[in-house]
């Protein structure tokens, strides 16, 4: 009776566990799936970079074989080759056989592993043609520079809505300036000329380069060209409601510096051809009657004190002015105002 009963709550205690020993069958199943998908995806990683590698190997076996079989003929045109020569040829012939064996061993491994796919029921020829779309979406996305030089990262509003250097993952707007290639062998200042000097500078007008970077330092150039409209700085007006109106040019610089970096800013002198002589003053010295050119003075230093003397003003430019006649070169005027003891 015992026995019995045993045999009765064993029974029960089976029926209970028939789902849970259920469910650990399909656990089981459920992890060799997901192993046997990690294999094969792993496989998949792996067939690509083979494949990729084979490729690589096949261009540089033959570029070695056009190199040995030129060496070779070189070899055989010789009368009397050289030693130099000699172990060139037979240095290019081992490289050839040795990238042969490679080559001829990564095929075979990539023939192995795509078996084995196909065999897994992977359809290696679908992978194939992936490959070959993601290969030339590639190429598309590929942005190749017409010249040589350093690149320079733009600063852009990010996702985040913050200003900062453009990284991957940013997303470009149409238009949006995100990098330049800088030709660091021809330096350029880009500047503005005031509209009033304009018709004074000349393309190919010498010129001379500060950076405020290194005081002191001076660069040669030259013009290299001129904009044929004018754009108005934005917060900088004349005396009436009108922008000052000022002509973009570019200065070459012809020195060769390292110190000189993009993004620098720079100062430079342009050296025109007024077609008179005179001489030159700081525009500050000059005073004005009557608001008119032609009555313009300037205070010379005489005896001990500035006194006045009209000239004649043949140019201006922003801070210079040429005057035709009434002064000497050499003599002394006063920028400021005169001193309280000498005031008239």
């Amino acid at each position: 009776m015992a026995e019995l009963k045993a045999s009765i709550v064993l029974s029960a205690i089976d029926k209970a566990t028939a789902p849970l020993k259920g469910l650990s069958r399909s656990a089981g199943g459920t992890q060799a799936a997901l192993a046997k998908l990690g294999g094969q995806a792993s496989r998949i990683g792996k067939r690509r970079g083979l494949r990729s590698e084979v490729g690589s190997l096949g261009s540089k076996l033959d570029v070695s074989r056009k190199q040995t079989a030129e060496l070779g003929r070189e070899f055989k045109k010789a009368v009397d080759p050289s030693e130099k020569l000699r172990k060139a040829f037979e240095r290019s012939q081992r490289r050839t056989v040795e990238l042969a064996r490679a080559h001829k061993r990564q095929k075979g491994e990539l023939r192995d592993l795509s078996a084995s796919l196909r065999k897994a029921g992977v359809d290696t020829r679908r992978l194939d043609a992936e490959q070959a779309r993601l290969d030339r979406t590639s190429e598309r996305l590929q942005v190749k520079t017409p010249l040589g030089g350093m690149v320079i990262r733009e600063t852009i509003f990010n996702r985040s809505d913050e200003y900062t250097q453009v990284k991957a993952g940013d997303r470009i707007y149409a238009g949006a300036v995100f990098m330049r290639i800088v030709d660091t062998s021809q330096m350029v200042v880009r500047a503005t000329v005031n509209q009033v000097d304009a018709q004074t500078i000349r393309v190919g007008n010498r010129a001379v380069v500060e950076l405020d970077a290194y005081p002191g330092l001076r660069f040669s150039g030259h013009v290299a060209d001129m904009a044929a409209l004018a754009s108005a700085r934005r917060g900088r007006r004349s005396s009436g409601r009108k922008f000052i109106r000022h002509i973009p040019v570019r200065i070459l610089i012809e020195d060769k510096d390292k110190r000189i970096l993009p993004g620098f800013s720079a100062s430079a002198d342009v050296t025109v051809s007024m077609g008179q002589r005179g001489v030159l003053v700081p525009r500050e010295a000059l005073r004005y009657e009557a608001g008119q050119q032609a009555g313009a003075f300037v205070r010379v230093a005489e005896g001990g004190e500035y006194r006045k003397r009209r000239i004649a003003v043949q140019g201006l430019s922003d801070t210079e002015a040429l005057i035709r006649s009434g002064l000497e070169l050499g003599e002394q005027v006063l920028l400021t105002r005169r001193p309280r003891d000498q005031r008239r």
